[in-house]
């Protein structure tokens, strides 16, 4: 987890502490969201996966799916295109 949120804080010129809170959000639209049989796996390989996501809290400012993980993302100050530049290193990455 630690190398992906380095590579996040130096790829994006985002802080680690939104970095972090970032791939929680991502992580918890993944498993509220994402077919179980394949996110499962995905999330059991990163260490810290399941922590990041339960530390989200969910975000969302009472939305849900991708429209409430966009809000939460842009909640951090994250801009459209920084939310998308994080979204595809994060997917990269897993």
């Amino acid at each position: 987890m630690n190398e992906l949120i380095g590579r996040l804080v130096a790829e994006h010129g985002i802080d680690r502490d939104v970095a972090e809170k970032a791939v929680g959000i991502i992580l918890a639209f993944l498993i509220k969201e994402g077919p179980a049989d394949k996110v499962k796996p995905l999330i059991d390989r990163m260490p810290g996966a399941q922590a990041a996501a339960d530390a989200s809290g969910g975000g969302g400012f009472g939305m849900g799916g991708i429209m409430g993980a966009g809000a939460a993302l842009m909640g951090l100050g994250l801009s459209m295109p920084q939310v998308q530049g994080v979204t595809r290193t994060v997917m990269a990455y897993t």
